[in-house]
C-alpha cells in the first residue's frame, strides 16, 4: 500500500511536471515579438508572430472623435412633455469648416444611407430610446442641466465621416434638428455642435495614415496600432523577438524538472547515517524512468552540425550532482540573442530542409511531428503540401489544414513545375513529451506497476479474507471442543464427588480423627 501510494505521487509528479515544458514544444513560443512605443501616452502596438522585426517612425498628428451634438432648448421634464412626433431623417457623412470653425458644407458618407426614424412617443425620453433603437450609427442620451433642464445629446462614431445631419419636415421635431449647410431642406442649427468628428491621422515611416478610428491595422503587415495622444516629434515603434517568454518557460520546465526529481528522492534515498530508505529504493521501474529521461535530456542535440547551440548544456541547462537540472541565464540569453533559429530547433524543433532548389521554407506549421513531407507544384497555381491544398499567391505556397503553417517561398518567377519532400525534424521537449506520455498511458511503465501492485493488494485482501474465514472455523472448532470437554470435566467431576461419598459411606471405612 505505501509502495502504491508513492507510485501514485510520481506519477502526479511526472503529469505535472509535463505541464511545464508544453509551451516549449511549440514552434510558435519562439516567434513571438514584441512591439515597444519609446512613447506609450501617444500609442502603443502589437505585432503578430508574422511580423517583420524592425524599428518604424511614428508620429500622431491628430486622434479620432466622435461629433457631439446638444439640443439647445432645454425641456422641463423628459417623459411627459411631448415635444413633437413624426419622422427624423438621419444622415452620416462629413463637414468642412472655415477658418473660424463655421460649417460650409456636408458631404454624405459613401458607405451608409439615410435611416428615417419613425417618433410615436414624442417624449424625451422616447425620442432618445427611438433613435437609440434605430442602429444608425449614433447613440442619444439625456443630460440634465440643473440651472435649465433637460437635454438631449447625440453622439456619432469616431471619424470625420461619420458626423451627424439629421433633419424633418415636421413641426415639433425642428427642435431636434441639425442641417446648418440646409442639405436636405432649410438649414437649421437646434442642436450646438460640442466637438467636431475627426479622424485619426498619423505618419509611420514617412506614410501619411487615415483612420476612422484610433486603432490602425492597415498601415504596417500584422502590426496594429492604438492611438492615445498627440506627439510632438517622431517616435520609434521596435519590434524586436520577446526572448522573455522563451526564457520563462525554459526556468519553469527546469524547475517542473526538480520537483520532480524531488518526489522520487523521497521514495528511493538512503541516508548512510541513520540506515533509513525511501520506501521505493532499488526500485527498477523507477530507475527506468529517470534514466530514459536523462538520456533525451543528455542526447538532446541540434541537428545542423555547424550550429554553435547544438545541445542543452550549451543553452546552460546541466545536469547537477544531485541529479537535478541547473540554469545559467546568462548563456540562454546569449543564445537567444545570437542564434534564435539554433535555440528553437533544439528545443521545439520545427528544422526543415529540403533538398529541392525550387523553394526556401520559411514557415512550418506549429509543433507538427518529425518526418517527411511532400510538396507539388503544377508551375501556376494549383499546390499541395501534405498531399492536402495549398494556396499560391505572391511567389509563397502556404499550406492549409494541419499544415497551415508551411510557408514556402518560390525562388523562381515564374517556377516549373516540381515534386519534393521537406524533412522536418523534432526537437528535445517533443521527445520528451511523448516519453512521458508512454509512461503515463494505460499500457505505460507507472500504469502497469500500479496495475500490479493493485493487483497484490486484491490478493493479499482475498488471502486475509480465507485467514480469517479459517481462523474463525477453527475458534469455532475449537470452542466446540472445549465446551464438550468442560461438560465431560464437570461429569468426571460430580461422579468423583459421588463415589467419594460412598465410599465414604461403606461399613468398616476408617474415619479420619
Amino acid at each position: 500500500q505505501a509502495k502504491l501510494s508513492m507510485y501514485s505521487a510520481i506519477k502526479g509528479a511526472l503529469s505535472d511536471f509535463q505541464t511545464t515544458f508544453g509551451s516549449l514544444k511549440f514552434t510558435s513560443t519562439f516567434h513571438t515579438l514584441s512591439a515597444t512605443s519609446s512613447n506609450p501616452s501617444a500609442f502603443t502596438a502589437t505585432a503578430s508572430n508574422s511580423a517583420q522585426l524592425g524599428n518604424y517612425s511614428v508620429e500622431v498628428n491628430q486622434l479620432a472623435q466622435s461629433q457631439q451634438l446638444n439640443s439647445s432648448a432645454a425641456f422641463a421634464d423628459k417623459n411627459s412633455t411631448v415635444i413633437g412626433t413624426g419622422t427624423l431623417t438621419l444622415n452620416l457623412g462629413k463637414y468642412t469648416y472655415d477658418s473660424s470653425n463655421n460649417v460650409t458644407g456636408f458631404t454624405p458618407d459613401a458607405s451608409s444611407s439615410a435611416v428615417k426614424i419613425n417618433i410615436t412617443n414624442g417624449t424625451l425620453e422616447g425620442i432618445r430610446d427611438s433613435i437609440n433603437n434605430a442602429n444608425a450609427g449614433v447613440s442619444a442620451s439625456i443630460i440634465n442641466d440643473p440651472s435649465q433642464g433637460y437635454k438631449l445629446v447625440l453622439t456619432s462614431a469616431t471619424g470625420e465621416n461619420k458626423a451627424i445631419n439629421i433633419s424633418t419636415t415636421d413641426a415639433g421635431l425642428t427642435q431636434l434638428a441639425y442641417d446648418p449647410t440646409g442639405k436636405y431642406g432649410t438649414a437649421t442649427t437646434s442642436l450646438t455642435e460640442t466637438q467636431q468628428a475627426k479622424s485619426a491621422n498619423a505618419t509611420i515611416n514617412g506614410v501619411a495614415i487615415t483612420s476612422d478610428t484610433n486603432t490602425i491595422t492597415n498601415a504596417v503587415d500584422n502590426v496594429s496600432f492604438n492611438l492615445t495622444g498627440v506627439t510632438t516629434q517622431p517616435e520609434t515603434l521596435s519590434i524586436t523577438r520577446d526572448t522573455s517568454t522563451v526564457q520563462s518557460s525554459v526556468q519553469a520546465f527546469v524547475d517542473g524538472y526538480n520537483k520532480l526529481m524531488q518526489v522520487v528522492n523521497s521514495a528511493t534515498f538512503y541516508d548512510p547515517n541513520t540506515g533509513n530508505t525511501g520506501i521505493l529504493i532499488g526500485d527498477s521501474t523507477v530507475r527506468n524512468v529517470v534514466n530514459q529521461m536523462r538520456s533525451v535530456l543528455n542526447h538532446a542535440v541540434n541537428n545542423d552540425p555547424t550550429a554553435k547551440y547544438n545541445s542543452l548544456a550549451s543553452l546552460g541547462i546541466t545536469t547537477a550532482q544531485d541529479g537535478t537540472l541547473q540554469l545559467d541565464s546568462s548563456k540562454l540569453t546569449t543564445a537567444l540573442s545570437e542564434a534564435p533559429d539554433q535555440v528553437q530547433y533544439l528545443i521545439a524543433g520545427g528544422q526543415a530542409t529540403t533538398t529541392s532548389n525550387a523553394f526556401t521554407v520559411q514557415g512550418v506549421t506549429d509543433n507538427i511531428p518529425a518526418g517527411n513531407y511532400s510538396v507539388s507544384y503544377d508551375g501556376s497555381n494549383t499546390a499541395t503540401v501534405g498531399g492536402e491544398a495549398a494556396t499560391v499567391q505572391g511567389g509563397i505556397i502556404t499550406g492549409s489544414g494541419q499544415y497551415a503553417g508551411f510557408k514556402l517561398a518560390l525562388n523562381n518567377s515564374p517556377s516549373s513545375a516540381f515534386n519534393a519532400t521537406i524533412k522536418v525534424n523534432q526537437g528535445a521537449m517533443s521527445s520528451l513529451n511523448s516519453l512521458l506520455t508512454s509512461f503515463l498511458d494505460s499500457g505505460g511503465l507507472i500504469t502497469s506497476k500500479t496495475d500490479g501492485l493493485n493487483a497484490s493488494l486484491k490478493e493479499l485482501a482475498k488471502q486475509q479474507t480465507a485467514l480469517s474465514d479459517h481462523l474463525a472455523t477453527l475458534q469455532a472448532q475449537y470452542s466446540k471442543q472445549f465446551n464438550a470437554m468442560d461438560t465431560l470435566v464437570a461429569q468426571l467431576n460430580s461422579t468423583g464427588s459421588f463415589l467419594t461419598n460412598q465410599l465414604s459411606n461403606l461399613p468398616g471405612a476408617r474415619k479420619g480423627g
